[in-house]
């Protein structure tokens, strides 16, 4: 599978404790997602909110 790609499109990438610990909290907010329990804003709603912060 991996010959359909070139050396530039591959990158083997380790399994650390950093990596493991990203995947796990991507894990937690896509089963969120897929449970209906996730809270999505708009575009403009994240932008307001940045430019209170800012």
């Amino acid at each position: 599978m991996l010959s359909k790609f070139n050396k530039d499109e591959v990158e083997i990438v380790s399994e650390s404790a950093d990596f493991n610990g990203t995947k796990d909290y991507l894990q937690q907010e896509l089963n969120e997602i897929e449970s209906g329990k996730a809270n999505f804003i708009s575009q403009q709603e994240f932008e307001d909110r940045l430019n209170e912060i800012a």
